[in-house]
């Protein structure tokens, strides 16, 4: 993606989340730390959620 911000951030973040691939959304987040943007409590509560889901 050329020009990122973070409702783009946040969309591929949830949909890789909700789509259960965890370890894809994690390193995104980490990714977007990385790049400067903050992580915010949706897209961390979402992330966690789903990865929590796998494990049940």
């Amino acid at each position: 993606m050329p020009e990122r911000n973070l409702v783009s951030w946040k969309a591929m973040i949830v949909g890789y989340a909700k789509s259960g691939l965890c370890q894809e959304a994690m390193k995104l987040m980490y990714r977007m730390r990385t790049e400067g943007f903050e992580v915010d409590d949706y897209i961390l509560a979402t992330v966690l959620t789903a990865c929590g889901d796998l494990l049940i």
